[in-house]
């Protein structure tokens, strides 16, 4: 009878590790199956050990107890990244009415004469319609409608008193058009929804033999992620565990590409995610045709907030220069937070503009990328989860990070870094929403590109 009592606990310890150790997304398979099979011979040789003696029971208990702590342990580690990689994911838009500061003390009412952006998509517009119907009892009525900045002059001139904008549509202006806009209009009112991001069919089921495609997304935004913004940063990390190599592909954001959400209407990239991720991803799918796999969409928060709890890191330069109150040397320097996020925005202070700042981009990456892997920051896991929780965004599921942790730690070899960064000609061309209106641009010939989409089409071969 104390047999049957000794193997009915044993199988129940058993399984509550072995659920428990299999489900932690931290551990990595080949660490599972050895804490398995040592929680395994522990049992046999307790059973050979203590069974003769009669003292099962006490042995038992402790180990039940052990086990029962370890596998909530391992539930609440489980249930963080699943928090953290399988949210919904939520991007909100918001529109605006904009009057002339001397006019801050007017009402939005049927009353006020409304100027309205060209440029909201037609289901928002229609949304904010109805809810200012339903909410406020009058309809809105558009006395104008024209492109955003055709809009902003007409309320300079005073042809409107108000207009209606979407907010993420703001970076399509220049930086100096932005400033005065802003310091010259008030906002009476706002409207905002949030939509649900859908998410991608994972294709990839087999990290050892298929190169990984992460579509890196920096918007220009600092505070919640939601927000829809132009995205400054464009990388796409390819990571081939043929070669351990990860190759970052710097896109610049001026890049002049189809923007497949609006019926490929050449854009800049940057542009396209104030469409939503989803856009961002198509686009560049199309131009450089290749798949990506995960997006991961952060901000000037997640950079700070990152950089916060890993502490200083040692990033390359590679030019002599100064942005503010900071001075780089060329080769290695420790950066803290404010000095790595200025390294990450200098464009104008560097040689090569916007190529070099997608180069210390990639540098950035690469130094967080060799912290966050090294020994040294295991015990700040948690530190490192709740505040992924709150500053990125990612579809990048929790059974794909342990096929992550398992590649990475499958060989001691250790993973390599390759830079490219897709040049081209600088260009002023006519904007989408008006032909009179001039922007800068990044062009790429039939031949630069067809170049780029082999380039890449090599580095994701597994041999």
């Amino acid at each position: 009878m104390k047999k049957l009592t000794y193997l009915i606990l044993t199988a129940i310890t058993l399984g509550i590790f072995i659920l428990g150790t299999w489900i932690n997304p931290v551990i990595f398979t080949n660490l599972k199956w050895i804490l398995i099979v040592v929680a395994i011979l522990l049992a046999a040789w307790l059973f050979r050990i203590y069974t003769p003696k009669q003292k099962v029971y006490r042995i038992h208990k402790i180990i039940l107890i052990l086990s029962i702590i370890i596998t909530l342990a391992n539930g609440w580690v489980y249930r963080s990244f699943q928090e953290i990689l399988n949210p919904i994911q939520l991007e909100t838009t918001q529109l605006s009415v904009y009057v002339l500061n001397e006019n801050s003390e007017l009402a939005f009412d049927k009353d006020l004469s409304l100027g309205i952006s060209l440029e909201i998509e037609i289901n928002m517009l229609e949304n904010f319609k109805l809810h200012v119907e339903n909410e406020y009892e009058f309809a809105v009525i558009s006395k104008l409608e024209a492109f955003d900045q055709d809009l902003m002059d007409e309320l300079y001139a005073g042809e409107v008193n108000g207009i209606l904008l979407d907010v993420a549509n703001l970076a399509f202006l220049e930086e100096e058009e932005l400033s005065d806009f802003l310091s010259k209009t008030t906002i009476i009112y706002s409207f905002e929804k949030s939509t649900e991001v859908e998410p991608r069919e994972q294709v990839i089921d087999d990290f050892k033999s298929n190169a990984i495609v992460i579509y890196i997304s920096g918007i220009d935004h600092l505070g919640d992620l939601g927000w829809r913004s132009r995205s400054d940063v464009n990388q796409l990390a390819i990571v081939n565990p043929d070669t351990r190599k990860i190759t970052l592909v710097s896109i610049p954001r001026d890049t002049h590409i189809p923007t497949t959400c609006l019926n490929n209407i050449k854009d800049k990239l940057a542009h396209a995610a104030v469409r939503g991720i989803e856009c961002s991803m198509s686009s560049i799918e199309n131009y450089l045709k290749v798949p990506i796999d995960y997006y991961i969409r952060l901000n000037f928060s997640s950079f700070i907030s990152i950089f916060d709890i890993i502490g200083p890191v040692d990033v390359y330069s590679h030019y002599n220069f100064s942005v503010n109150e900071f001075m780089y040397v060329k080769g290695m320097n420790t950066m803290t937070t404010d000095m790595a996020l200025a390294f990450a925005r200098a464009r104008k202070e560097v040689p090569g503009g916007d190529v070099t700042r997608g180069l210390h981009q990639q540098e950035i990456i690469k130094a967080v990328f060799r912290k966050m892997t090294s020994p040294s920051q295991f015990g700040k896991i948690q530190s490192v989860i709740n505040s992924t929780r709150r500053y990125v965004q990612t579809d990048i599921s929790s059974s794909s990070v342990t096929q992550l942790l398992d590649l990475h730690l499958s060989s001691s070899q250790r993973w390599e870094f390759d830079s490219l960064i897709l040049t081209g000609q600088s260009a002023l061309i006519p904007t989408p929403q008006d032909s009179d209106r001039l922007y800068y641009v990044i062009q790429h010939t039939e031949r630069q590109l067809l170049d780029y989409r082999n380039i890449i089409k090599d580095l994701r071969k597994i041999e």
